[in-house]
C-alpha cells in the first residue's frame, strides 16, 4: 500500500517556475491632477421691468373698532310655574320591548 501511494504522488506532474524570477514591477505613474471645476457663467442682469400704472383704484378697507360682546347673566332663573311632563317619563322609563 505504501508502495503504491509513493508511486502516485511520484507520477503527479511537479510544479515547475515558468516565470522570470528577475522580472521587476514598473515604477508606478504619478496620478494626474483633477480637472477643475468649470466656473459657472452667471446668467446677464434682466432690466427690471417699469411698474405698470394701476387702471383699477386701490381699494383700502377699514376695519372697524372692535365691541365687546353683551355681559352675560351668571344667573338662569327658572320659571316660577315649573311643571314636570310626565307624560315624557312615563314613555321614558317603560321597559324596552324585545
Amino acid at each position: 500500500m505504501q508502495k503504491k501511494w509513493k508511486n502516485y504522488f511520484d507520477s503527479l506532474p511537479k510544479a515547475r517556475v515558468t516565470w522570470d524570477r528577475t522580472a521587476t514591477r514598473p515604477a508606478k505613474a504619478p496620478d494626474k491632477p483633477l480637472p477643475k471645476p468649470k466656473p459657472k457663467s452667471k446668467p446677464k442682469p434682466q432690466p427690471q421691468e417699469k411698474a405698470q400704472k394701476d387702471t383699477e383704484e386701490e381699494i383700502v378697507f377699514v376695519t372697524p373698532p372692535l365691541t365687546p360682546p353683551p355681559p352675560q347673566s351668571d344667573i338662569v332663573e327658572m320659571p316660577s310655574a315649573f311643571k314636570r311632563d310626565d307624560e315624557f317619563w312615563e314613555f321614558f322609563d317603560q321597559p324596552i320591548p324585545r
